[in-house]
């Protein structure tokens, strides 16, 4: 199943469904991809106006990288999707204890990765569309607001995935380091995500 590709109502469809995946790291992933492209669309709206020629330069720059970022975030939906799979076998594995726990071991070390670059991506995210907020027409804050809520949810529903993987992995140090990632990134880039979006809502309300 290739999440990228899908009709947004079979996604939504396949996700209400009985079936393990997609669940919500794809989510996530796919709201956090929404979330970059609204930026991106303000920086679209933006450029080539004589008004904003000073920061043209720099906006297209961001835009790149934007668009990079959502196309990551887009191929994390399937990679979470990937990952998940083996491990809801893994928990029915018919084997010797020992084996088991190995295959446990592996598979929810594989599963916590894509969330955790999910996280990642968002941060990135977040950071540009701080950059979004200060350089874009003032007609389009609107969406760099709605970019930061999203991106936002992004990186909460992102770590709840890591998190559950980490709270059975047998390797309590790799755990432990898990937590402490997704505990700095949570810290340093929500207030963020709450400025932005703060500072959008003040600007655009009337």
């Amino acid at each position: 199943m290739m999440i990228a590709k899908q009709a947004y109502e079979d996604f939504i469809c396949e996700l209400g469904s009985a079936k393990p995946t997609p669940g919500g790291g794809s989510a996530a992933a796919l709201v956090g991809a929404a979330g970059m492209a609204l930026g991106n669309m303000a920086a679209s709206l933006t450029v080539g106006k004589p008004k904003f020629a000073a920061v043209e330069d720099e906006l297209r720059g961001l835009q790149s990288q934007a668009a990079g970022l959502s196309a990551e975030m887009m191929a994390l939906a399937d990679a979470d999707a990937a990952a998940l799979l083996p491990l809801t076998k893994a928990y029915g594995l018919q084997a010797p204890q020992e084996e088991k726990q190995l295959v446990l071991r592996q598979c929810l070390h594989d599963a916590a990765q894509p969330p955790l670059n999910i996280m990642r991506c968002a941060c990135r995210s977040l950071s540009i569309l701080e950059q979004f907020l200060a350089k874009c027409s003032p007609l389009m804050i609107s969406d760099v607001g709605c970019g930061a809520a999203l991106s936002r949810a992004a990186l909460e529903a992102a770590a709840l995935n890591v998190w559950i993987n980490a709270k059975w992995l047998p390797d309590q140090d790799e755990a432990a380091e898990l937590m402490r990632e997704t505990d700095a990134m949570l810290a340093q880039y929500l207030p963020l995500a709450e400025r932005i979006y703060r500072q959008a809502a003040e600007r655009v309300r009337p």
